[in-house]
């Protein structure tokens, strides 16, 4: 049996965007690959849990190679 769907409140989903719940409604609007919100009541949305982690996911990756900072002071400058 599959697991059930866990959906977050657009204030969770902000928090671990590190933004304010306007810049999610903004991203909502701007940004084509940002999750759909599920509409669970008349003035109620939430996004699917899932969705929401791959968002954060790809978004980590688009980073590039960039170093942690551990090993960035670890780099010598000449």
């Amino acid at each position: 049996m599959a697991a059930p769907t866990k959906l977050i409140s657009p204030k969770t989903f902000a928090e671990r965007l590190c933004l304010s719940r306007s810049s999610i409604y903004r991203l909502m609007d701007d940004e084509p690959g940002f999750p759909r919100p599920v509409k669970i009541a008349v003035k109620r949305i939430a996004f699917v849990e899932a969705e929401a982690e791959a968002y954060i996911a790809g978004r980590i990756a688009a980073r590039g190679d960039v170093a942690p900072a551990s090993q960035a002071s670890s780099v010598s400058r000449g």
